[in-house]
């Protein structure tokens, strides 16, 4: 079985005196000078790693919706440009550039933790950087502009698909962490600290308390608020039936 080349060759040295006459060395792949097509530059957005940044960016749950959005990562080769996003869509439709290849996708998991979605980032990059140098459009006969690779494009393009498929994998394998709804994360009330006396004030700070818990753990909680109140309705609700009885 043939191995194939899926990184460029490693740019040569150049000392201070190479820069000194001429600070643009010409490109070392094909030796071209200032060659866009040999080395892109290639912007992308990493997930925040600020201290109070969300643990899972990639995972949002539009309202009534059984599950989260389709997430991937994806490459625009024109704009030069590497990022991770979650379908905007309902459905999962799939943009018009997408659809005829000038937008390039890979399918991630949701719930990819940001630690790991910036490696997978660093990661693909370089191969992001193959993708660029062999695309290019052309029209078909209907006159719609389509994005195509070369064969080295391509078998970058699958190699990013593995790194993906890899990604999901190992999280499959952590098991630890995630993203969880509170209910389930907290089981009940009385595990949470929720009394039918809770006022709003103390729900709200006992929100605050919890996720921070959470986020210790490498958890991101769904609905922690409502659950909260919820629970605290549902005592209260109980705590009138039983003085109504009583009385």
């Amino acid at each position: 079985m043939e191995t194939r080349q899926l990184s460029p060759p490693s740019p040569p040295e150049y000392s201070d005196d190479d820069f000194q006459e001429d600070p643009d060395p010409t490109c070392w792949v094909c030796h071209d000078f200032g060659c866009p097509a040999c080395s892109p530059q290639i912007a992308v957005t990493y997930p925040s790693d600020a201290p109070d940044a969300p643990l899972h960016p990639l995972y949002h749950q539009f309202h009534g919706q059984i599950g989260p959005q389709p997430a991937y990562l994806e490459l625009d080769p024109e704009a030069g440009t590497l990022c991770a996003r979650y379908s905007s869509e309902i459905g999962n439709a799939r943009s018009e550039a997408e659809w005829h290849g000038r937008i390039l996708t890979w399918s991630v998991p949701p719930a990819l933790p940001a630690a790991a979605l910036r490696q997978l980032l660093v990661d693909v990059l370089p191969l992001a950087e193959i993708v660029v140098a062999g695309y290019s459009t052309y029209q078909n006969l209907q006159g719609t502009t389509r994005g195509t690779t070369t064969e080295d494009s391509r078998d970058a393009e699958n190699e990013i698909e593995r790194l993906c498929e890899q990604a999901t994998e190992d999280l499959e394998q952590a098991g630890d962490g995630g993203v969880w709804d509170a209910g389930d994360w907290l089981h009940d009330a009385a595990t949470a600290g929720v009394t039918a006396a809770t006022t709003d004030e103390e729900l709200e700070a006992l929100g605050t308390r919890l996720t921070a818990d959470a986020r210790h753990e490498g958890v991101t909680l769904l609905r922690l608020e409502e659950t909260l109140e919820g629970w605290r309705d549902e005592l209260r609700e109980e705590q009138e039936e039983q003085d109504t009885r009583e009385n």
